[in-house]
């Protein structure tokens, strides 16, 4: 009996450590016309089948995939039934996305607490909500102005906390005008600059929503706008560069939101589903 147990445990642990990929399983789909399985390969040979959790009466199901070791992603879950997908795939040890990237019945994809290198993205992602903060300790780089339309093209809720951005240059260009919500709490050192007068009245008339570390001392911010002029946001800064009309530069103060006691990730649509998508 207790060389049985010996054996079982080593086999558990054996699988926890193996190298993981979400792959399709090696095996058809049963019955054949349903969406094909998917499942947790490891190195060693070993494949677990994984499946969403449906919240009814709504068609939204939940892929919870947070804490599974995976390092590859080379198949993403998939629905022929018009479900909307969310998927988590949090604290894991993700590089990069490879594969066709999620299907457009994917509204939401946390890829947060993973090593996500420079060349993360490869495939469009057909997502509404993204959260990829809490990357790796060098930080993540900011999207290339050619990535939006090409892999984000219809991204409404971005979430980039503590990528450890200094210095980051909101325009049209930078920040297309499918986003209304960009979150980029937890990057303590970051100087945002709006450079264009189109962002400046987004951000003005509510079109944009930010969320962005207090700062309270004017002098520590005015280091990084030595080429613009520091505007106080409740108690934030921004640096604005644009030189845009009189009546544009004297609108109320900038709708940014700034962190409350104990901020957490920001809740989505769904209360009970972003819940869990963002854990």
């Amino acid at each position: 009996m207790l060389m049985c147990v010996k054996v079982i445990a080593w086999a558990l642990t054996s699988v926890a450590y193996a190298s993981v990929s979400l792959d399709g399983c090696p095996w058809p789909p049963d019955p054949p016309a349903s969406d094909p399985p998917l499942c947790l390969r490891y190195s060693n040979g070993t494949s677990i089948a994984v499946n969403g959790t449906r919240f009814s009466p709504r068609r939204d199901v939940l892929w919870n995939l947070t804490h599974q070791h995976i390092s590859a992603v080379n198949e993403f879950p998939r629905s022929d039934n018009n479900d909307t997908l969310y998927i988590n795939l949090a604290h894991n040890n993700i590089t990069r996305l490879s594969g066709q990237g999620p299907s457009a019945a994917t509204t939401s994809l946390n890829l947060s607490h993973n090593p996500l290198t420079v060349n993360w993205l490869h495939a469009p992602l057909p997502v509404s909500e993204l959260d990829v903060s809490y990357t790796t300790p060098d930080g993540l780089s900011w999207f290339a102005d050619t990535a939006w339309a090409r892999y984000l093209p219809q991204l409404t809720n971005l979430i980039f906390r503590s990528n450890r951005l200094v210095h980051l240059s909101l325009s049209s260009a930078t920040l297309p005008q499918t986003v209304k919500h960009l979150d980029l709490r937890d990057n303590p050192a970051l100087m945002v600059t709006i450079t264009d007068c189109d962002t400046l009245a987004r951000v003005q008339s509510s079109w944009l929503t930010l969320r962005l570390d207090s700062m309270v001392d004017a002098n520590k911010a005015s280091v990084g706008c030595t080429n613009g002029t520091l505007q106080s946001v409740a108690d934030a800064f921004v640096c604005l560069v644009a030189t845009c009309h009189p009546a544009m530069a004297s609108r109320a103060p900038f709708p940014v939101v700034t962190p409350k006691a104990s901020p957490g990730v920001v809740k989505g649509i769904h209360s009970t589903i972003r819940a869990k998508v963002q854990l």
